[in-house]
């Protein structure tokens, strides 16, 4: 089985894939689902907002066959303690 995954936004700088296109090669008859890439790659279910495998809409849980491209797409991410409030009104 190859794999070809590509990853979008700030998961382009905090996984293992940076921002090219990475290739994965297991045995043939492996059980792998997309789940188990993301471990690979060190990206956590959560930051997920979308996956496509062959441009087709995946989930986390869909199994991988053959010859696949899969392409992750992030949440947006939030600033941790951010105000609505600009600096001039605190």
């Amino acid at each position: 089985m190859r794999l070809t995954i590509a990853v979008h936004g700030h998961l382009q700088h905090t996984s293992a894939v940076g921002q090219d296109e990475m290739t994965l090669t297991f045995p043939d008859g492996d059980a792998i689902r997309v789940r188990d890439i993301l471990e690979i790659l060190n990206i956590f279910e959560e930051e997920v907002h979308a996956l496509t495998i062959n441009g087709r809409k995946a989930r986390v849980d869909s199994a991988l066959r053959g010859r696949a491209r899969v392409e992750i797409f992030p949440r947006e991410r939030r600033l941790v303690g951010a105000s609505r409030m600009g600096p001039d009104r605190m």
